[in-house]
């Protein structure tokens, strides 16, 4: 998934460390950091792409040493991987949490949704975004409905963030190991649709 690995961590830490008023230099950056009080910490504003990871896991190369879609297909992991039964599930709406509520309970328009999704695409694949904003509009658009509306364009920016940042790469990982594991291990699969009719969103 995009949002499970920051990219560009040397931007996020001269950012850090210039409000910190912490070196630059590793070790005594972390001595610095080490002695900050937690309030400061948590204080700091890091300036991040929208829909990216600001902190999170990266290839180093080190510790991560490459993809994690190419590690898992490196024998070792596969190996451990072929043993587990796993149980992968979705919701019916991965997305609608990242957004304010008043999106959600109102809608967007449709200048709101491209505006939205050229942001996704361009801190994501940077190339090309143009191509992949046409063809996603194309994928999601229901061409039966006579003229769309604010709901209508919500329903699709939910269904387009929760198939490209959860359920694609779910399923990726899944196929990984339903492809693994032979007889040796179980792949399960579940949605959960079930909608409260009095809690918060229950339209969504």
């Amino acid at each position: 998934s995009s949002m499970s690995l920051t990219h560009k961590p040397s931007d996020l830490t001269l950012q850090v460390a210039s409000q910190l008023r912490c070196p630059l230099d590793s070790g005594p950056l972390m001595n610095c950091l080490r002695n900050k009080p937690v309030k400061e910490l948590l204080h700091v504003k890091i300036n991040v792409p929208m829909y990216t990871t600001p902190f999170g896991p990266n290839v180093d190369g080190i510790v991560i040493e490459d993809s994690p879609e190419k590690l898992l297909r490196q024998e070792k992991y596969l190996n451990i991987l072929s043993r587990l039964d796993i149980m992968f599930g979705l919701t019916s709406s991965e997305a609608f949490h990242q957004f304010p509520a008043p999106t959600v309970t109102y809608g967007v328009t449709s200048e709101y949704l491209e505006t939205i999704l050229r942001s996704f695409l361009l801190s994501t694949y940077k190339q090309n975004s143009d191509t992949i904003l046409n063809s996603i509009l194309n994928e999601y658009t229901d061409y039966r409905i006579p003229q769309e509306n604010n709901i209508t364009n919500r329903n699709n920016m939910f269904k387009i963030f929760s198939d490209a940042k959860v359920a694609a790469p779910l399923l990726k990982m899944a196929e990984i190991h339903s492809e693994v594991s032979t007889h040796r291990s179980n792949s399960y699969f579940y949605v959960f649709e079930h909608q409260t009719t009095h809690g918060y969103y229950s339209q969504v």
